[in-house]
């Protein structure tokens, strides 16, 4: 009798998606799912604390959150609800009734804003949001 061991071919290693160029690998991210929103704060920026407001008129949703502090790579937060529910929660907070809510942390450094803090809009939190280039705060706007 005749024993071959045959020794099967490793499966391919899977291809990974393309990274858009434009993707900003260290930067902000603000990801709802079904029960939970995923924040991420950038390495980049240390900070202390974290809030989460209507954007109109800066009412507190959620925070303030310090497990941020002391941390020296990406700080993920998981916060409750989708964001269907974060948008439904600013409408009815927010007098005017704006979905929209405002991301905002108080930084360890100076920023280029010239405060020590940073903060993203999310105008529709049932929505992903990546990086800084829309929806980030500019000098002048996060006082």
């Amino acid at each position: 009798m005749n024993y071959f061991i045959s020794e099967s071919e490793p499966e391919p290693e899977p291809i990974p998606e393309p990274i858009p160029e434009d993707l900003e690998l260290d930067g902000f991210l603000w990801e709802p799912n079904a029960n939970s929103v995923r924040i991420v704060i950038p390495a980049s920026l240390g900070h202390w604390q974290l809030h989460v407001f209507t954007l109109n008129s800066h009412h507190i949703l959620f925070g303030p959150d310090h497990s941020g502090k002391g941390c020296s790579g990406n700080v993920e937060y998981i916060l409750p609800n989708s964001g269907a529910e974060w948008a439904k929660l600013a409408t009815q907070t927010c007098p005017k009734g704006f979905p929209s809510v405002m991301v905002y942390i108080n930084t360890n450094e100076l920023q280029t804003n010239g405060h020590n803090s940073a903060g993203w809009r999310i105008i529709n939190p049932t929505k992903m949001v990546l990086g800084d280039k829309t929806t980030r705060l500019q000098p002048g706007q996060d006082k």
